[in-house]
């Protein structure tokens, strides 16, 4: 996860969004498992609107890739609840910054995740796979093929 999000922010950064929750500093309870803990939190966190999200969304910003994988090795269960995935994809989109993840599409007007499945763009695939949000990928050299005239 660490990589990835170093690889969406040119190597020079990652940023790891979390939510402000009870039990976000994870903490062993006794007898219970940091996951219980994580989403016995998320139980009573209703998140209706974007509003409702911005609300409980907190961004962290690492320059150091050390640290980063330390933060993320802290909150791995918050990344392994229900709300991980959505999480994971800010993240790589705050990495990658706004602007450039816009200015990487082919056609920004369309949407990166589709409604109502939430399936992810070839945008977003390639976003975590490569660092940038673009519609195709290959190495810089397009061979078309040779053309001959008769």
């Amino acid at each position: 996860m660490g990589e990835i999000l170093f690889l969406c922010g040119s190597n020079k950064r990652a940023v790891i969004a979390t939510l402000s929750i009870p039990g976000n500093d994870i903490q062993r309870f006794e007898g219970i498992s940091e996951d219980e803990v994580v989403a016995n939190s998320l139980k009573a966190l209703s998140i209706e609107s974007s509003l409702d999200l911005l609300k409980v969304l907190r961004v962290e910003i690492h320059t150091s890739e050390a640290t980063a994988l330390q933060r993320l090795e802290a909150i791995i269960p918050l990344f392994q609840s229900r709300m991980g995935a959505l999480l994971f994809l800010i993240s790589a989109l705050l990495s990658r910054g706004l602007d450039l993840v816009q200015s990487d599409r082919d056609d920004p007007s369309l949407p990166l995740v589709t409604a109502p499945f939430g399936h992810a763009s070839q945008e977003i695939v390639n976003l975590l796979l490569c660092g940038q949000a673009v519609a195709n990928v290959f190495d810089g050299r397009m061979d078309l093929g040779v053309m001959f005239h008769s």
